[in-house]
């Protein structure tokens, strides 16, 4: 299964220079751009009647799609299925072949990314969808307010409960975690001037600027942590 961040933007050339000063490889089609590196992979859809969500790709979701139904209520529409999930996420399957990505070792500017994280109003029924979609439990716990799930390939979407976080909450949001290494992160996004949608001192005792988050112009979000 291939799981890609799906992206709406306003503005075409705002986004491809968006990303490509985050240092993310651009694959440029008619319709939509591929924002990748290494780990991350984005398509950022120039229709407007896209959203922005997340997009699941294999060749069949016919079983899946028999249970997700008594769980959400689903569109299909050609070889694609869409659904909301509690936290208000579109999620996109599409049947078919994964979309085939250039190796690369290039990472983006935000540093290590460690998968995609929600916040639901329903912990529960979230994660019973994404055990549906094939994602097993790896780590936290419903009981302390987050649990991260993982899939074969090992993507990870990892769900918080509401208001367990001291800052902004963007559904989807990509998370990075770079042990430490933030500041100088930090550093390098704001000399390529990209806008930062909040920068965060809760976790820091001296009141640095240590976590921030930033917001594409489609409207994913980013996480990018000092953990």
């Amino acid at each position: 299964m291939q799981v890609l961040l799906n992206t709406c933007t306003p503005n075409k050339e705002a986004s491809i220079k968006y990303f490509s000063d985050l240092n993310f490889q651009l694959i440029e089609e008619d319709s939509y751009t591929l924002a990748y590196d290494e780990n991350l992979k984005i398509i950022v859809h120039y229709d407007r009647s896209a959203r922005t969500g997340l997009t699941l790709i294999k060749e069949s979701w016919s079983s899946e799609l028999q249970v997700l139904k008594s769980i959400v209520n689903i569109i299909s529409k050609e070889n694609a299925h869409y659904f909301a999930s509690p936290s208000g996420t579109w999620f996109k399957l599409i049947e078919g072949e994964e979309i085939p990505f250039p190796k690369t070792t290039s990472k983006c500017l935000m540093g290590n990314y460690a998968g995609i994280s929600l916040e639901t109003l329903d912990i529960q029924k979230s994660l019973k969808i994404l055990n549906v979609l094939g994602f097993s439990e790896s780590g936290g716990g419903i009981e302390q307010g987050w649990i991260s799930c993982t899939d074969v390939n090992q993507n990870t979407i990892s769900l918080m409960a509401p208001f367990s976080c001291p800052h902004s909450f963007v559904n989807p949001s990509g998370t990075f975690f770079n042990s430490g290494q933030n500041p100088k992160i930090i550093a390098n996004i704001r000399q390529k001037n990209i806008p930062i949608y909040e920068e965060i001192t809760v976790f820091n005792k001296q009141g640095e600027v240590d976590n921030i988050i930033l917001r594409e112009p489609g409207g994913i979000g980013f996480f990018v942590f000092n953990d």
